[in-house]
């Protein structure tokens, strides 16, 4: 009798054509990003003025470029936590998905992966969950750092007739400026804006989710 072969299909992840589309929304998801990006620092060197200063379209574009590398570097170092974390348990994983979104106020809906196996131990499940926040926490603390450095303060005027947003005062930011000295802040630079809403979109993650393989 002649023996019984098995075959294996290739793994999804290596396909070539997935690898298209996964930079394909990557470099979509920039363009979006940077488009947001410039718009936000136009309003933070705006501040309260009637009128925006004149800026060339260059630096809009290289000052929204600064916001969309910073805000895809934590999204992107969250995923690859995740994805490198499956990869270490042998288990079957998407490269990361970014989603990006014009004429957003954050120029992007976040990025995902997908698992495509279930995971078959807690020890597992818990490291490829908690690995996708260190990670990105790693790259967002720098980040903020900068992103404190580069806001101002700026007083507001008694005529000033807009609405004013708050971002809060989280604990890691309070304790960042006290111990780096860094100085208090009410325009926020879009670098600070960055690790605010990374912060946010990482925070879905505490709701459970699932997809069918």
């Amino acid at each position: 009798m002649t023996p019984a072969t098995t075959t294996h299909s290739l793994p999804t992840t290596s396909l070539p054509w997935l690898r298209g589309v996964h930079a394909a929304l990557l470099l979509l998801t920039v363009a979006t990003t940077t488009q947001a990006g410039a718009l936000h620092y136009l309003g933070f060197v705006t501040g309260f003025a009637a009128e925006p200063p004149a800026i060339s379209w260059v630096s809009l574009a290289a000052h929204g470029l600064w916001y969309s590398v910073t805000l895809l570097a934590i999204l992107g170092c969250h995923e690859l936590g995740h994805y490198y974390a499956c990869r270490y348990y042998d288990i079957d994983a998407s490269r990361p998905y970014f989603l990006p979104m014009p004429f957003l106020l954050t120029g992007t809906l976040g990025a995902f992966i997908r698992i495509r196996e279930p995971i078959t131990t807690k020890r597992a499940l818990f490291d490829i969950g908690i690995a996708g926040p260190i990670a990105g926490f790693v790259v967002a603390v720098p980040a903020l750092l900068v992103g404190m450095h580069l806001s101002t303060v700026a007083r507001v005027p008694d005529s000033f007739q807009g609405d004013l947003y708050e971002l809060g005062e989280p604990l890691l930011r309070a304790l960042l400026a006290q111990n780096f000295r860094v100085r208090a802040l009410n325009r926020a630079h879009p670098t600070l804006e960055d690790v605010f809403l990374a912060a946010t979109r990482r925070s879905w993650d505490v709701v459970s989710c699932g997809a069918a393989p």
